[in-house]
C-alpha cells in the first residue's frame, strides 16, 4: 500500500540528485583530496594575482629607474613618475582592447538604425 509512493519519492530523489550533479560537478567528485585542491587554488587565486602585480610593477619600476639613468631623488621621482604613466597607459590599452571592438559594433548598428529611421520617415513624407 506504502511502496507506490516510496518508489515514487525514491524517483524524484534520484531524478533531484541527477539534476544537481548536472550543475554543480565539483560537487560529484567524491575524492576529498581533489575537492580540498580545488577549494584551495580558489582560495588562493586572489593572492596569486597580486603576486603577479606586485612583480609586473617592480619589473615596471625597474626598467623605468634603468631608462633614467638610476639613482638620485629627482631620477627616482622621475622613475616613479614614468612608471605610473605607463602601467596607466597599458591599462587604457587593455580596457580599449576589450571595448574597442565594442564600441565599433555600437556604432555600426546605431548607424543602421538610424538610416532604417530615416528611410521610414522618407517613406511616410512621400506616401502623403
Amino acid at each position: 500500500m506504502i511502496a507506490p509512493y516510496v518508489s515514487a519519492a525514491d524517483n524524484i530523489g534520484a531524478q533531484s540528485l541527477d539534476s544537481v550533479d548536472s550543475h554543480f560537478p565539483a560537487i560529484k567528485n567524491t575524492e576529498l583530496n581533489t575537492l580540498k585542491d580545488h577549494a584551495f587554488g580558489v582560495a588562493q587565486l586572489p593572492f596569486a594575482l597580486a603576486g603577479q602585480g606586485r612583480d609586473y610593477v617592480f619589473a615596471t619600476y625597474d626598467d623605468e629607474w634603468s631608462k633614467v639613468g638610476g639613482g638620485g631623488l629627482v631620477k627616482t621621482g622621475k622613475a616613479m613618475l614614468s612608471t605610473e604613466l605607463r602601467i596607466a597607459v597599458e591599462g587604457y590599452q587593455k580596457v580599449a582592447g576589450v571595448l574597442g571592438p565594442k564600441v565599433e559594433k555600437v556604432k555600426k548598428t546605431g548607424v543602421e538604425k538610424g538610416q532604417q529611421v530615416k528611410d521610414k520617415a522618407d517613406e511616410q513624407v512621400n506616401g502623403m
